[in-house]
């Protein structure tokens, strides 16, 4: 059986007509002489239906917006007044202490000779006691940080003694600055047996520490040797014979240095955040009143540091860049420290880059794919007084970042479509056409819309363009919209559109919309209950004479 018809109630409307006429022409004929009568110019009158039949409404409301970007690093903020802001975030740690401070495995030698004579040998047996002599050793960083105390975790320390005496030597090795926690220095007591040339002895770092002094370029320890000699009868000492002491820290490993680490820069952030919230507005002018990014700096190094952020810029689908520059990175931005009475504490400093200080908004409007932060810190920078630099094995700079997009902007173009199904909605016998639309906008948006007719297959049999006015709602300087503007439009189809409307499946409508005031460079403002609604109709004719 074939489906009912929408207008199928029109039909019986008109049986209904139909029939009333012919029941007032069989009285006229009656109540007259027939043969008075001029059948051939008897004109029956003619009988228009009117019909309609809903096309479909859009609703595009704010948060269809936001959820169209797909973008699931994009954060929406909506302020107590439902202003809304896209924020992007990022969180990075630097703990690469080694950075700052690097102590490779130190070696230390040297050497002395005991007499200043020659002794020669002796009827009897002797024992000659050396006074106490002292060594300074080196403990230089990589690139020769001051450093005045260090803790260690791991490593080994190792020395060796040599000696060019064949005679019973008792020793102690005394490392005055190589100290337990509770300050006692190192000490070995051993004995070098003649015949014997070197001795040697190992520890462990771990639980150890060493205080130096700076002397010039160079970080001094102390260590002292005392010596006491056994020298045999008949044995003779040379005055050129030496005793000679190496001492090495290997692999060493430390939970806290303490000294001032210079001025080297470091790079302590390497990152970059995603953006492709805006990808779709590429082509739309996009610009943003007041972007700003946001980079707060939670320091638990004991050193306070001058961030360089001349590295920080955008790229584009082209790989085009944008690099950050104004007076943000005129001068290095100032980090605070903890200071000796905090130890373990962390102090927070934060930094906003925003259009007043830099060239962020250039940065953002560009519609970039990504920006790269690329960041370096100078220790103990111009203003730093604080130059009792520590940290420790778990010493970090963390960098939390935030990108800030207020939905204060303008915008040139931009194109949404809407897919609307009509299929079912036999027409065929519709001798004329019109589209209605409706357009109830609370969004501060003008534009107009596109109607394209499309087939089972996706084929565009008939296309409308640039009707439906979409206009924007009064506002003033970026408040919010007081009402909603309300417009309408009737587009009359021609035969060629009628033929085509009565083949479409689908109806995809295109909003072309831009921000008001684009073209005097306005800026307007998004809240998060603005919805802008559409309302599509077609009515259709009907015509019968009868």
């Amino acid at each position: 059986m074939k489906a009912s018809k929408p207008y199928t109630a029109a039909k019986f409307i008109l049986v209904q007509k139909y029939f009333i006429y012919i029941i007032a022409f069989s009285t006229i004929i009656n109540g007259c002489d027939f043969s008075d009568i001029e059948l051939d110019k008897v004109q029956g009158p003619t009988i228009d239906n009117t019909f309609a039949v809903n096309i479909g409404n859009i609703k595009y409301t704010v948060d269809e917006l936001v959820e169209s970007l797909e973008d699931e690093t994009l954060e929406v903020v909506e302020g107590d007044d439902l202003f809304l802001s896209f924020v992007y975030r990022d969180t990075s740690l630097f703990d690469d202490i080694d950075e700052f401070v690097k102590i490779s495995d130190v070696f230390n030698e040297d050497s002395f000779a005991p007499f200043d004579t020659d002794i020669p040998p002796s009827g009897s047996a002797s024992i000659v006691a050396i006074p106490t002599e002292s060594f300074e050793f080196e403990f230089n960083p990589d690139k020769g940080e001051q450093i005045d105390s260090t803790f260690f975790k791991g490593g080994t320390l190792q020395y060796v003694l040599t000696s060019d005496f064949d005679v019973q030597i008792d020793y102690v090795f005394t490392l005055n600055d190589i100290r337990e926690l509770n300050d006692d220095p190192i000490v070995f007591v051993r004995t070098l047996a003649a015949g014997a040339s070197s001795d040697s002895q190992s520890l462990p770092l771990d639980g150890l520490k060493n205080v130096s002094r700076r002397v010039d370029s160079v970080n001094i320890f102390n260590v002292t040797l005392d010596l006491v000699f056994h020298i045999p009868a008949g044995k003779s000492i040379g005055a050129s014979d030496e005793i000679k002491i190496e001492l090495e820290f290997l692999e060493s490993e430390f939970s806290a240095i303490f000294g001032n680490f210079g001025t080297d820069p470091v790079e302590v952030q390497r990152d970059s955040i995603e953006i492709s919230a805006f990808d779709e507005f590429n082509e739309g002018g996009l610009v943003f009143n007041d972007p700003s990014i946001t980079i707060d700096f939670v320091n638990a190094f004991g050193v306070e540091l001058g961030v360089s952020l001349d590295g920080i810029k955008s790229v584009d689908s082209n790989e085009s860049e944008i690099i950050l520059s104004g007076e943000v990175i005129d001068n290095l931005q100032f980090v605070e420290a903890p200071d000796e009475t905090q130890l373990g504490q962390t102090i927070a400093s934060t930094l906003t880059i925003d259009k007043l200080n830099s060239n962020v908004d250039e940065l953002l409007n560009s519609t970039p794919q990504k920006i790269i932060f690329d960041v370096t810190a100078t220790p103990n920078p111009p203003g730093s007084d604080n130059l009792n630099n520590y940290l420790f094995d778990s010493s970090y700079l963390e960098i939390r970042t935030s990108i800030e997009i207020p939905l204060d902007f303008r915008m040139n173009g931009f194109s949404k479509d809407f897919d609307l199904s009509i299929a079912g909605s036999d027409l065929e016998d519709a001798d004329s056409l019109t589209i209605n639309i409706q357009v109830l906008n609370e969004i501060p948006f003008d534009g107009v819309l596109d109607l394209s007719f499309k087939d089972s297959e996706g084929n565009e049999l008939y296309r409308l363009a640039e009707i439906g006015l979409i206009e924007s709602p009064e506002t003033f300087s970026g408040d919010r919209i007081a009402e909603p503007m309300m417009s309408t439009s009737a587009i009359k189809l021609d035969s060629e559109g009628i033929e085509a409307f009565l083949l479409t499946s689908d109806i995809v409508a295109t909003m072309n919309i831009f921000t008001i005031g684009n073209e005097s460079g306005d800026f307007v403002k998004i809240f998060s209950d603005y919805k802008l609604e559409i309302f599509l109709t077609a009515e259709g004719k009907v015509s019968v004479d009868l």
